[in-house]
């Protein structure tokens, strides 16, 4: 059990330093050009309430999010819970939201060698295409789990794929992995979001969210609807443009 337990912690280790590499290396560097401080709220694995509540959210407001979809689990159980439907999908799409890849089964990309996650990604950017008629523009890693390979992987087929690195986004950044902070902080600390916002505002920056479902009492990764809200309206108040993150790196 101790030999087990030991070869597990080695494990993460690995796993860690690895990632630690992969933000370092492989960069795709591009000089961001913005007219304006801008947020971009991002939503992973399509569950249920993000593509119902979520979106409703955000087009009361009168913007458009990124959601990054699995197209294995749609319409079943994703590991985080219920993903919508085929038709939830396309009516998000319809309403001019941003469809991202997110790989076909959610798979850890570090135990997958380079065939195998040119395969997930290619997968699902396929089955998207044949339910939406067009392919996605970025990708967001599973679990933000960065191998060199995967960023050579989702560069080699996208405009940018978004981490789950905390921080603002200026100057020159890189493509391959996008900052981003996790939006359910606004239950914990709505200050540290505040702040973000108000240096975005300030520098100017773009300051990418991401979060999972969001319900009145959400998961660990979730947030509510008054929160989401709420940062929303923090975002606005404070001149931020709120646009999805494909349609920030295309350009102004």
């Amino acid at each position: 059990m101790m030999r087990a337990e030991a070869m597990g912690m080695l494990d993460r280790l690995r796993r860690r330093w690895r990632g630690e590499l992969a933000k370092r290396a492989a960069r795709f560097p591009a000089r961001l050009a913005l007219d304006r401080p801008t947020l971009s709220l991002t939503f992973d694995d399509f569950h249920v309430t993000a593509a119902e509540t979520g979106a409703a959210v955000l087009e009361a407001a009168g913007v458009r999010g990124s959601f990054y979809v699995n197209g294995g689990t749609i319409g079943g159980m994703g590991e985080l819970g219920p993903s919508g439907d085929e038709a939830r999908l396309r009516a998000v799409h319809a309403a001019g939201h941003e469809i991202g890849c997110h790989s076909v089964s959610h798979a850890d990309l570090f135990r997958l060698d380079a065939a195998g996650i040119g395969a997930e990604i290619d997968r699902n950017a396929q089955w998207l295409a044949a339910r939406l008629g067009a392919r996605p523009v970025s990708f967001a890693y599973p679990y933000g789990r960065t191998p060199l390979r995967a960023k050579r992987a989702a560069m080699a087929r996208y405009r940018a794929a978004r981490g789950v690195q905390p921080g603002l986004n200026a100057g020159e950044i890189d493509l391959a992995y996008i900052r981003a902070a996790p939006l359910e902080s606004a239950r914990r600390d709505r200050e540290l979001l505040a702040r973000m916002i108000a240096e975005a505002a300030q520098r100017p920056a773009w300051l990418v969210l991401y979060t999972h479902d969001v319900q009145p009492a959400p998961g660990p990764y979730g947030v509510t609807p008054e929160d989401l809200d709420w940062v929303l309206r923090a975002a606005l108040a404070a001149g931020c443009a709120v646009r999805p993150l494909g349609e920030v790196v295309a350009g102004p």
